[in-house]
């Protein structure tokens, strides 16, 4: 049955007649009448006894009346959390990402996002990429954070933040041996050839994350080929072992920024073309994006772009903390004496 039609019975018992409830219906009197004689003729009672003025409303009316009530105000209440769900006000939105991901960018996406949105539930799933971008086709997750390229021509997705990938060395490395790093900065990178790499000690990053990805292709289309020597999923781990001395490895801004000034990286770039990772929320082609989505990419879009963690450090910050300290050298001494 249309639901909305036990207005009909309960407005023509509200107004005691027929054509009166006809107006406030939007209906023509005559099919208003005739609903409610097939109404009868379906329940066995009279629900009205309409030989009165103005027209009275009979026991059985009573409770069908009062029983109705609750049906609408049940459909109401449906009417209304379907709405929240598919708007902002409501509903539980599944969010798939890294655990690195996860440390660099809920941190400060979530507390602004749940601040606007204080009705929508946050459910967080992690795993690799594979993985995540698996979840997200089934239907498991609605968004997953992730990197460009993606696995899959199904997912699309809302472009957040680009930042450079770079390679990062130890300070005695002989990659860089009588190179003046005093300068170094993420604004004063030194600039190498991207064979001179080939066969040194690198720290990779595991193939199922998504900085492989870019790094893997860029090797794979000069014919480089470093030395594996130690392979790990934690970005923050690869990034510093390299500054202890471990090994060269691949890292990305918000890496360096995150742990300046305690760690103080020598950074490089290549001559052959700037490197950079595009983080992205994906989300499965096939469907529109719901308002929760949609609200959940803006906030994480304005937060990734005026957040000051998110800021690079300038070039005179980068100098004057080299002055200040030579932990880097000096552990790496250490290190190579045991």
């Amino acid at each position: 049955m249309d639901y909305s039609k036990y207005h009909y019975i309960v407005t023509v018992a509200e107004l005691q007649s027929i054509s009166k409830a006809a107006k406030a219906l939007y209906v023509s009197q005559p099919a208003l009448t005739k609903y409610i004689n097939k109404m009868e003729d379906s329940l066995g009672v009279k629900l009205f006894n309409r030989k009165t003025i103005p027209i009275t409303i009979t026991y059985a009316g009573e409770v069908f009346v009062q029983e109705a009530k609750k049906i609408i105000e049940i459909r109401e209440r449906i009417d209304k959390q379907m709405k929240e769900i598919g708007g902002t006000n409501g509903g539980r939105l599944t969010i798939g990402l890294t655990p690195s991901r996860g440390e660099y960018l809920l941190p400060n996406i979530l507390p602004v996002f749940k601040k606007k949105y204080p009705g929508i539930n946050i459910k967080l799933i992690e795993g690799t990429y594979s993985f995540l971008e698996e979840q997200l086709l089934k239907g498991y997750v609605d968004i997953i954070l992730t990197a460009t390229p993606t696995s899959s021509k199904e997912i699309e997705y809302k472009i957040l933040a680009e930042e450079e990938v770079f390679l990062i060395v130890p300070e005695d490395h002989e990659l860089i041996k009588g190179i003046d790093i005093s300068e170094n900065s993420l604004d004063n990178m030194i600039e190498i050839d991207v064979n001179d790499i080939n066969g040194l000690e690198m720290i990779s990053l595991m193939p199922e994350m998504g900085l492989p990805r870019i790094i893997n292709k860029f090797l794979e289309v000069h014919n480089v080929n470093p030395e594996v020597i130690l392979t790990t999923e934690n970005l923050d781990t690869a990034f510093k072992l390299a500054v202890r001395g471990g090994g060269i490895t691949f890292t990305v801004e918000s890496c360096v920024i995150g742990y300046f000034p305690e760690c103080l990286p020598v950074m490089c770039r290549f001559i052959q073309n700037k490197l950079t990772r595009t983080t992205i929320a994906g989300y499965k082609g096939s469907e529109m994006p719901t308002k929760a989505m949609t609200a959940f990419m803006e906030t994480a879009y304005e937060v990734l772009n005026s957040c000051p963690e998110y800021k690079s450090i300038s070039h005179e910050d980068f100098v004057k903390e080299r002055k200040k300290q030579k932990s880097g050298t000096e552990y790496y001494k250490w290190f190579k004496s045991i």
